[in-house]
């Protein structure tokens, strides 16, 4: 019988670390049951010992080489994109920086010494034409909320709602075409509009959605920030009735303070928002409340 293993990795805010398993630094994957491909048994067990989706991005030979991914492997490299739930749950699981991985698997370094070629995206060419109309789009979406934040009339809702129909077809159509855009494509400012756009498409759930699957690769490529993914994961949740995970929506209540809506496992917060570059919350600020309906 077949027994395969699997080295599970995720990007954090401070770099590369490992899923580790019974203090193993590798997912024991277990036998690959009659006619199930090995890529897919792999798969399986990693979500069934660690809560997590993870995609497979290599395979290994058994002195640590890497090799194109194929149904003879028996050791295969994967990637967690969005490390931050429901994994965070289960007291069995770590994620661990090489510094703090035992010498139980001999091929953990040479793993964490090539995650990097293995995952970050091709080389492209800045788009600039691109890049000026994320930031138009941008502009005008603030425009409209500041003015909609300054005087809440009715006229300025519909403004608000006018802009998001207008932006929400046009980032649709972007992301189908090409794929999220990366930092290198269209610089910072012009991948920071286009989150911008993305938590504001609250029109289009599914799409949104979407988005959140698109960041987790693009973070674990490199190629945006990771509060980008942190930001829309929780607005995703808080719009949908879930509490959130980093902490990042909040309101204003009528004495002005900000207040956090309900947060999964509050009591870790902090040390979340630390592995994806967010600031800690002020004490005062962080106060649960139920869930948005």
């Amino acid at each position: 019988m077949t027994t395969i293993s699997v080295h599970v990795l995720a990007r954090f805010h401070d770099g590369w670390r490992m899923c580790v398993t019974s203090s193993l630094p590798t997912v024991r994957s277990g036998a690959v049951e009659p006619g199930e491909v090995r890529a897919a048994a792999a798969l399986r067990h990693v979500a069934a010992e660690t809560g997590y989706e993870a995609r497979l991005v290599a395979a290994l030979s058994p002195d640590g080489h890497v090799l194109p991914l194929s149904d003879s492997a028996e050791r295969f490299v994967a990637v967690a994109d969005r490390a931050y739930f429901p994994a965070m749950r289960v007291a069995s699981v770590q994620w661990l920086r090489e510094s703090e991985v035992d010498g139980s698997d001999p091929l953990a370094g040479r793993v964490f010494g090539q995650i990097e070629d293995l995952v970050t995206a091709p080389a492209v060419q800045r788009d600039e034409e691109l890049r000026r109309e994320l930031l138009r789009r941008h502009e005008k979406d603030q425009a409209a909320r500041l003015a909609w934040w300054t005087d809440r009339s009715e006229p300025n809702r519909l403004r608000v709602l006018e802009v998001d129909r207008e932006n929400l077809p046009w980032l649709k159509e972007l992301v189908l075409a090409q794929g999220w855009p990366s930092t290198a494509l269209v610089g910072e400012d012009g991948a920071e509009a286009a989150w911008y756009l993305s938590l504001h498409a609250d029109l289009d759930k599914a799409f949104q959605l979407h988005c959140v699957d698109l960041l987790g690769v693009a973070v674990t490529e490199g190629a945006v920030p990771a509060k980008h993914l942190a930001y829309l994961e929780d607005r995703v949740r808080v719009f949908s009735g879930r509490p959130q995970i980093f902490a990042t929506l909040v309101w204003t209540n009528d004495e002005g303070r900000n207040i956090c809506y309900s947060t999964v496992d509050p009591e870790t917060v902090h040390e979340r928002r630390a592995d994806w570059g967010l600031a800690n919350l002020p004490p005062a600020e962080f106060q649960q409340v139920a869930e948005m309906s």
